[in-house]
């Protein structure tokens, strides 16, 4: 956590470099301030003492993770979603007011919106790269036959998956059954339930 706190202090003097990283001082503070509530722990943080940001990664990271997870659904997503979290509450934590609710629930509605901006974001940059494919691959394909499409297996298994993620489930098993497994219009019908003429 101590690179992206660094960087959240923003210009403030670094220590002399002879000066040690962890003293015994220093777990001493970390220890009593393990000991206060979080209130407590911003009142701490607003007056200069980084080590309150520590305690606070400490006891509401793993829940921040959840909620970022739950809604990003991938947790290398998630992890940077929890720094950029606390990064957020560094910057914002004078205007924390506990007469308006607790430090958990304001943390919170930071994780929940930096989630939901970062899903925003991801989806907009699959959107993109499809459009970007879709006008890349006609005049790659279309072409003619004196320049055919070169793809190795790999680029090829990856365009296909790219483009099935981008219709109905529905549509897509058909295609797989058809395609992969060699079934007939009748015989996916069987499987799925559909009627034939549907499968077509």
């Amino acid at each position: 956590m101590s690179s992206w706190l660094d960087a959240a202090r923003d210009g403030e003097p670094d220590p002399d470099e002879n000066t040690p990283r962890s003293t015994s001082s220093d777990r001493v503070q970390v220890a009593y301030l393990r000991t206060l509530d979080d209130a407590q722990l911003v009142s701490q943080l607003i007056s200069g003492i980084h080590d309150a940001l520590t305690v606070l990664f400490e006891r509401h990271s793993a829940t921040v993770f959840r909620v970022a997870r739950r809604m990003l659904r991938d947790d290398g997503e998630a992890e940077e979603t929890v720094q950029q979290v606390f990064f957020d509450v560094y910057r914002a934590v004078k205007q924390f007011d506990e007469e308006k609710g607790t430090f958990r629930t304001w943390l919170l509605q930071f994780a929940y919106h930096r989630s939901m901006n970062r899903k925003e974001q991801l989806q907009s940059q699959r959107v993109n790269d499809w459009i970007e494919l879709d006008e890349a691959l006609p005049a790659e394909l279309f072409a003619g036959a004196k320049r055919p499409l070169q793809l190795d297996p790999l680029e090829t298994g990856r365009l296909i998956r790219q483009l099935l993620s981008t219709i109905k489930p529905r549509q897509r098993r058909a295609i797989e059954l058809t395609f992969f497994e060699g079934l007939t219009a009748e015989e996916i019908a069987n499987r799925t339930g559909e009627s034939p003429a549907a499968v077509r």
